[in-house]
């Protein structure tokens, strides 16, 4: 079994959706969603950057921003599912090659 983590934001800008999922065969089973808001700021600086009003140093801001909630979105559904201490899904199970990748 392998795992993998989504993200995307779409043009609405609200937020970020994270989804977690394993394949098997031709089946799909998801162990954690989450979605992560922007923050109000962020989100007034986004929407300005898309209609061109970002210097360039601005823009490499608010890529690092939204890299990091990017990041925060994916460690939500990896922390839903992963039993730390025991190494361990929360449903019992041992997660493939020891550690699971984000």
């Amino acid at each position: 079994m392998t795992a993998w983590i989504g993200l995307m934001s779409g043009t609405s800008m609200d937020g970020i959706d994270a989804v977690l999922v394993s394949f098997e065969t031709s089946t799909i089973e998801f162990h954690a969603r989450h979605t992560l808001a922007y923050p109000a700021e962020l989100r007034a600086r986004l929407e300005l950057a898309a209609q061109n009003h970002a210097t360039p140093d601005e823009l490499g801001e608010l890529d690092t921003l939204t890299g990091q909630l990017f990041a925060k979105a994916a460690k939500h559904c990896y922390s839903a599912i992963w039993n730390t201490s025991s190494g361990y899904w929360r449903g019992g199970q041992p997660w493939p090659n020891d550690t699971p990748s984000a």
